[in-house]
């Protein structure tokens, strides 16, 4: 009888991304179904473009809004870039303006497990990678009484 190697498949994609670019604005309810959120925490998968030197792949437990009926998750790009400034990913460096994208969320388990040992391997993080199945940028249009002349225009 020949052994066969049960095939490692990727977890499907869950949850949906919403960037919050703008370090003013909190997000209390949900834009989807305007139900209140409540604080969770994810391990998220950061990649940082390191211009010359690569990409930085960063493991980040991340607690902040999250909306069940909805698997929405809202991360604040502020709050991870002072999270990230001075850490050992970045050579105790400054995030400034360098891209990072969020690449999906890690398995728990794993995560926990890589806190106590020398770290992930790149396959194993790889496959415990769960990608997004949306993602959304944060629009914000100041209140308030406008002419029709001056009102804020949407760039999307």
């Amino acid at each position: 009888m020949r052994s066969m190697k049960k095939p490692t498949l990727k977890p499907p994609k869950r949850y949906t991304l919403l960037m919050n670019n703008h370090p003013h604005e909190r997000v209390s309810k949900c834009p989807q179904c305007r139900k209140l959120t409540h604080r969770r925490k994810f391990p998220l998968l950061i990649w940082i473009d390191d211009g010359a030197a690569g990409i930085i792949s960063v493991v980040l437990g991340k607690t902040g809004p999250y909306c069940t009926p909805c698997e929405l998750i809202v991360v604040h790009r502020h709050e991870v870039a002072m999270e990230l400034n001075g850490t050992e990913a970045l050579d105790g460096g400054e995030l400034g303006e360098r891209a990072i994208h969020i690449a999906g969320t890690v398995d728990t388990k794993l995560w926990k497990a890589g806190l106590h040992s020398t770290g992930l391997s790149p396959s194993a993080l790889v496959e415990a990678v769960t990608e997004f199945k949306k993602r959304l940028d944060l629009h914000v249009e100041p209140g308030g009484w406008f002419r029709s002349e001056d009102r804020p225009h949407r760039t999307d």
